[in-house]
């Protein structure tokens, strides 16, 4: 390592004129550096400028920006107080469960009737009651004939009590 460094150095020695012409050269050719923007005027009249463009903003369409915000603020409480109306006299929630229960309950007996009515009823033996039950109980109304001698017996029927009233 020793070696190293003298052997550098000693090439260093030789050839320093040559370095020195060369770091001259660089040197010239190599960029000045800018000057600083901090101090330069140019940005002290930047920044006054834009601060009479905030406070121009400020005084001029602050004093709007507060009257929206005062107006805004005013239909906000309008339309807070339409929903606490609705929430609380047109649609209030424990009216609208107490229905909603009342429904659960009325359903719950429909249910029960339409269980009800769909028994089997067979309870008729002979041939032609037994027809007729069946008839009644097919829910179709158009099934049902009803001529002149099946309804004779009521006919007669009816006309006796009319008699009896009379008498």
């Amino acid at each position: 390592m020793v070696t190293a460094l003298g052997n550098a150095s000693g090439w260093m020695w030789r050839h320093r004129l040559k370095i020195l012409a060369l770091v001259l050269v660089l040197s010239l050719l190599a960029p000045k550096p800018a000057p600083a923007q901090i101090f330069s005027p140019v940005v002290a009249i930047i920044v006054a400028a834009l601060n009479s463009i905030n406070q121009a903003l400020t005084s001029v369409i602050g004093g709007a920006l507060d009257i929206m915000n005062q107006t805004l603020g005013a239909i906000q409480g309008l339309f807070q107080a339409v929903q606490d109306l609705f929430q609380k006299v047109v649609y209030p929630q424990a009216l609208i469960d107490r229905a909603r229960g009342l429904v659960g309950q009325v359903m719950g007996m429909y249910n029960q009737i339409r269980a009800i009515s769909q028994v089997a009823v067979h309870s008729a033996t002979l041939a032609s009651p037994r027809a007729l039950e069946q008839k009644l109980l097919s829910r179709d109304p158009l099934s049902i004939r009803v001529s002149r001698h099946s309804i004779s017996p009521f006919i007669r029927l009816c006309h006796l009590r009319r008699m009896r009233r009379r008498n």
